[in-house]
């Protein structure tokens, strides 16, 4: 899998509106193995992280999106980002 993809079950973000270079958000969830993992350990890892959330897999507009940052995972990659997809579909 090029992207790690997760389901988020529990999700604690700020409350505070976000700041153009203010700290990131934070959560814990599961990815589609069932590993768990936190935001923070990928923000630590990475120069950049890439969160990005569709409403329903197969649709038009999402699958193009999603598409597009696979097609680019390696370009992404190479320049220190990370790519983190959510979906509230089933593994």
């Amino acid at each position: 899998v090029l992207a790690v993809f997760m389901l988020f079950s529990c999700v604690s973000f700020a409350k505070e509106k976000l700041v153009i270079g203010g700290a990131a958000p934070t959560a814990a969830a599961r990815t589609d193995a069932g590993a768990p993992i936190d935001l923070m350990d990928v923000y630590k890892k990475n120069k950049y992280v890439v969160i990005f959330f569709y409403p329903k897999a197969n649709t038009p507009g999402c699958t193009a999106q999603a598409c597009s940052l696979r097609d680019s995972y390696q370009i992404l990659k190479e320049k220190g980002v990370e790519v983190i997809g959510v979906s509230v579909d089933t593994v």
